[in-house]
């Protein structure tokens, strides 16, 4: 996917939903609704890292990051044994 920029819009607070994790155990998550660049959206599900850099910029309360910006950037990592691309927050 080629983008203008790597900015994404937050459209809403989102929600948390429970997934179940490769070990078995079940871990609520935050699910993101946000638009990219290209004008589509997404539903993101942000990491810890990204998750704790958003709420230290912008609070905790999700419903508040409604039409904020933000900049993500795409790094190579280990999840579970695997090189996958993950998502941060720049």
């Amino acid at each position: 996917m080629k983008l203008p920029d790597k900015k994404f819009t937050v459209v809403n607070g989102g929600y948390y939903e429970e997934m179940q994790q490769k070990d078995e155990k079940v871990q609520e998550k935050l699910v993101l609704p946000v638009r990219l660049s290209d004008e589509k959206e997404h539903l993101w599900i942000p990491n810890t890292t990204s998750k704790n850099k958003l709420r230290r910029v912008w609070g905790d309360d999700t419903e508040k990051w409604a039409d904020k910006i933000a900049e993500f950037e795409v790094a190579k990592m280990s999840v579970r044994g695997e090189m996958l691309d993950v998502i941060f927050v720049k």
